[in-house]
């Protein structure tokens, strides 16, 4: 039924017929119909009852498979939780950091602070338990009731034998989680309070006899050189918790869908490994340049501005009192400018701005493969603008070989004349400038090709001379020499090149 409403008015269709009836969708069929189904049934029981070996392999085999997806998807959930929980507590220890200096400048209470403490220290034993739930204990791993993920899916991959116990035979694995608890239990715990002096060098020393003093006020003079005391507290090093981003690598494997045996048995086969952090950070830097390389451009930017802002708070630089500064500071240095408007006093500022240089060299240079990855023309992009000059071409060529008709047959028509032959030199001077522009056309759509030319007539002397002096070509068969001179001959002539 066709209808159409236009202004309040239906137009009936003359196609229109009321006895027909609308046509109905066919209602889509199940994968398996239920017939089907019974007979699948029929077929595995009847196949069940025989009990060979080979179906005992089978099964087996699929029960392996399904045990090693299940405990897949166990290990993602784990790892998204230990992520999500590593930037709550980095988000706690900033404001942890925030609150001890503004209990110190403000004479608070510590009551605030130690409560913020109290919560990071219980966010960071429920971190823990998550990654002793991942890596597993050092008790046997075919006590499957126990939590250990990591070692268990080793075996299941037949990496790890199930009788060896964690801590003998799984060393990798057990220095990766060492290292790992290392640094998740990094922090710092309520009621730890501790500072400590260091001598800072700031120049030499005065050795003019006629000055009063040899350093400036408030400075120490040892050994000739002028040092600045400076006190720091141990809070300020609570920005080393931001080190917890690695997590994020394992938080993109699983985003990207590489947490599964079918690409662990494709990595495999190319023998590379597929479920390795390195290989999400590769892909996702090739699937989305631009986004991987903004966050972590922002996250860099973030935490060394957090870093810099604590670490100068102990000393009297007055140039990053606040975040506007610490974010103009960071920046100016990651993009290796330095203005030189502000700089860092402290040893830790100065060690925190090697590493802004480090990152910032390493974002930049994927910033600039980004960009030329923007840039750079695919290759049917290359077709269709190779298509647009070659029209361009022959349309210039089509109007060129116009006009040179036409000023041919003026001049023609001019010297025909005695009286108008004195024209004929303007336009014998226009016939040469469009000549040379044509041949100018033509030199610059032939000039491509000339290196293809060159390089196939070399081949084509070596080849005319292997085969011409009967000398085996690379051991191969004997082939009919005219044949092979027919066909390279057709190639040349093809290529506009004469022959010898």
């Amino acid at each position: 039924m066709a209808r159409t409403m236009i202004a309040e008015v239906v137009f009936v269709s003359p196609l229109y017929d009321e006895a027909m009836q609308p046509r109905r969708r066919r209602r889509r069929r199940n994968a398996m119909t239920p017939r089907y189904y019974n007979v699948y049934q029929e077929q595995i029981c009847m196949r069940s009852k025989l009990d060979d070996l080979m179906w005992r392999t089978t099964t087996s085999d699929l029960a392996r498979l399904h045990t090693l997806r299940l405990l897949y998807q166990e290990q993602q959930v784990l790892d998204n939780k230990l992520f999500a929980l590593a930037l709550v507590t980095i988000a706690v220890e900033i404001i942890s950091i925030e609150l001890y200096w503004s209990t110190i400048t403000s004479q608070w209470s510590f009551a605030p602070l130690n409560v913020v403490k109290t919560l990071g220290s219980f966010l960071v034993l429920i971190t823990l338990a998550l990654l002793c739930a991942r890596y597993g204990t050092p008790s046997r791993v075919s006590r499957l009731m126990l939590a250990e993920l990591d070692a268990r899916i080793e075996v299941w991959t037949h990496r790890l034998r199930p009788s060896t116990k964690l801590a003998y035979a799984a060393v990798q694995l057990l220095r990766a989680f060492l290292v790992e608890f290392f640094i998740l239990a990094l922090h710092l715990p309520p009621g730890l309070d501790y500072t400590f002096q260091v001598f800072e060098y700031v120049s030499l020393a005065n050795l003019n006899p006629s000055m009063s003093t040899a350093c400036a006020t408030g400075l120490i003079r040892f050994d000739f050189k002028c040092y600045k005391e400076t006190s720091y507290s141990i809070h300020q090093f609570g920005m080393l918790t931001a080190t917890r981003i690695y997590l994020f690598s394992r938080f993109l494997r699983n985003q990207s869908g590489f947490t599964n045996s079918l690409v662990k048995l494709l990595g495999s086969l190319h023998n590379i490994d597929a479920m390795s952090p390195w290989f999400s950070r590769k892909y996702m830097f090739r699937t989305h340049p631009i986004l991987f390389t903004c966050g972590m451009l922002l996250w860099l930017w973030f935490v060394v501005s957090v870093s810099v802002s604590h670490s100068e708070r102990a000393t009297t630089n007055t140039n990053l009192g606040t975040y506007y500064d610490a974010l103009w500071f960071t920046i100016v240095t990651m993009t290796t400018v330095g203005f030189g408007d502000c700089t860092v006093v402290g040893d830790p500022g100065r060690v925190i701005c090697v590493v802004a240089v480090a990152g910032g060299i390493l974002v930049i240079a994927l910033c600039r493969v980004v960009t030329k990855g923007i840039v750079a023309l695919n290759p049917a992009e290359e077709d269709v603008i190779r298509t647009i000059h070659g029209r361009q071409r022959h349309v210039r060529v089509a109007h060129l070989a116009a006009s040179l008709l036409q000023l041919t047959w003026r001049r023609y028509r001019v010297l025909q004349r005695p009286s108008t032959a004195h024209k004929a030199r303007p336009l014998c001077l226009e016939i040469c400038r469009r000549t040379i522009e044509a041949r100018a056309i033509r030199l610059k759509h032939t000039r491509g090709g000339r290196h293809k030319r060159h390089v196939l007539r070399k081949c084509f002397d070596h080849v005319h001379t292997a085969v011409t002096s009967g000398e085996p070509l690379h051991q191969t068969p004997e082939v009919d020499v005219s044949i092979v001179l027919a066909k390279l001959t057709v190639i040349m002539h093809a290529l506009c090149e004469p022959l010898p």
